[in-house]
């Protein structure tokens, strides 16, 4: 009987070009970055003022910080690579 493994765990066969790869890390570092915001204004608004808000308010910040610079990140290498495709095609 043949082994049935996830869509999400199998290894694709084309591996994917730099601008592709930029590309997905400034989604995932988007995403990160307005869910940690979102998160914020959550324990704004249904936490009352106590310890907890607070710690969940430093959890969601540093997650949006990392999803900041992940954005960043993937933005400036994205530029990178169309201003590298412009100079040097033929």
């Amino acid at each position: 009987m043949p082994i049935m493994i996830p869509g999400f765990l199998k290894t694709s066969k084309t591996e994917l070009t730099p601008q592709q790869r930029s590309f997905k890390l400034f989604a995932i570092g988007a995403l990160l970055l307005l869910g940690g915001l979102s998160m914020v204004l959550a324990a704004h608004f249904y936490i009352p003022p106590s310890l907890k808000q607070e710690i969940i308010t430093l959890i969601s910040l540093v997650i949006a910080f990392f999803g900041a610079i992940m954005a960043i990140t993937g933005y400036i290498k994205l530029l990178l690579s169309r201003i590298n495709h412009f100079i040097n095609r033929s």
